[in-house]
């Protein structure tokens, strides 16, 4: 069975739970390492200097769901420029890697992901996704989109079967191709709705999903009922 090299970043309010109320609670960055079908090896974990403690804690969380896997806890340098050539020179040198797609910052999310890219590091996508509030689960469920041999900027993810528009960063391409993905295999956008946004639904007094998607796709001149007849 092959083991994941995961790189991603800490979801400063996805990942965060009181402290005896955690395990009760879907936390992304620990949940993507309790697949037992997807054995995490190695996880890389950015941090900004205020998240310290948390990332220490998630640290060891991770331990506990899955003792086999590594945790290389990383701080994040200060400044656009600064990150930016940190991810440079950390792109040099770890190996192919996932890129974990749902925490932490856009922008940052969108410079590390290209950077993997032009490095030919990046093996591919990974969202985890949260568990149908019907059903009793911490772990949720994986969507991923691997990449086909060395990635060059633009290459869109294996799995993703519309066409994507163009002038997208690599961050909005491959977050939009999982979305398209969900959409071409719910029956109707309520339902792509509820399972996109199965977690922050449940913080909400009256939840439209279907509105949050609509707009969601809108943003990229795109429709439910278009994808469904692609």
């Amino acid at each position: 069975m092959d083991k994941a090299i995961i790189i991603g970043l800490l979801g400063e309010t996805q990942d965060w739970a009181p402290k005896k109320e955690r395990w009760d609670r879907w936390r992304p960055t620990v949940a993507l390492c309790m697949h037992k079908d997807w054995p995490v090896q190695r996880f890389y974990l950015l941090h900004g200097a205020t998240q310290a403690k948390l990332s220490k804690r998630l640290s060891k969380d991770i331990g506990k769901v899955s003792p086999a896997t590594k945790v290389n806890r990383v701080e994040l340098a200060e400044g656009s420029e600064a990150i930016h050539d940190q991810f440079l020179a950390l792109s040099d040198k770890i190996k192919s890697t996932w890129v974990h797609g749902n925490t932490g910052q856009a922008t940052i999310q969108s410079q590390l992901l290209s950077s993997l890219i032009n490095a030919g590091k990046a093996s591919g996508l990974v969202i985890t996704q949260a568990p149908d509030a019907k059903i009793p689960s911490v772990s949720g469920r994986l969507l991923r989109f691997p990449f086909e041999g060395p990635v060059k900027a633009g290459q869109e993810p294996k799995e993703a079967e519309a066409e994507l528009p163009d002038g997208l960063d690599e961050f909005d391409r491959f977050q939009l191709a999982g979305v398209l993905k969900i959409c071409q295999s719910s029956p109707s956008l309520s339902e792509a709705g509820r399972r996109l946004f199965a977690q922050s639904r449940q913080r909400k007094a009256k939840p439209n999903d279907a509105d949050r998607l609509r707009k969601y796709l809108a943003r990229f001149k795109l429709r439910f009922q278009d994808l469904k007849s692609s």
